[in-house]
């Protein structure tokens, strides 16, 4: 599996090796962007405890997540500040509490068809999010609190099925 990202000051990222559930076997540059190589697939981005994968990272500003994930576990990019892009597994199936709190930088997401739930407050003060791209055609699973700002637009296929 293969994470890539970029960053404000073109600096790498202090990354949380326990966050992940193989080793990594590179973290060099290429280009414009620094480039995560790891010994097996990658699974979920995060572990579950206490600490996101890559929350703080306020220099963030772009990455794309490996199509051998599932998982967005809790606190993933909580408080990247500077994030403006992700790109998601089109295997992700869950996206856990409060993954993009914070992320005041990001105004758009696609979400892939293939996520089912969302945990609670995913998008707690994303005050600049707009528009969130939601590709399934049945809703996902949303927890019983708000999960995007008050004030975005959701856009759906055209085949969706209509929320219960």
């Amino acid at each position: 599996s293969v994470i890539s990202y970029t960053t404000s000051d073109g600096n790498s990222l202090s990354l949380r090796t326990e966050s992940f559930n193989s080793s990594i076997v590179s973290h060099s540059k290429q280009g414009d962007e620094w480039v995560i190589t790891f010994n097996d697939a990658i699974t979920a981005i995060g572990n579950g405890g206490s600490t996101g994968a890559f929350e703080g990272c306020t220099t963030l500003t772009s990455i794309t997540i490996p199509d051998s994930v599932t998982t967005l576990y809790q606190y993933a990019f909580y408080g990247c500040s500077s994030l403006q892009s992700v790109t998601l597994s089109t295997n992700l199936e869950h996206i856990d509490y409060q993954s993009f709190v914070g992320c005041t930088s990001l105004t758009e997401i696609t979400i892939p068809a293939s996520v089912n739930s969302f945990g609670k407050s995913v998008f707690y003060d994303c005050s600049n999010l707009a528009t969130v791209t939601c590709l399934a055609t049945t809703p996902p699973t949303l927890s019983d609190a708000v999960v995007f700002p008050k004030s975005v637009t959701i856009r759906v296929p055209d085949s969706a099925l209509e929320a219960k």
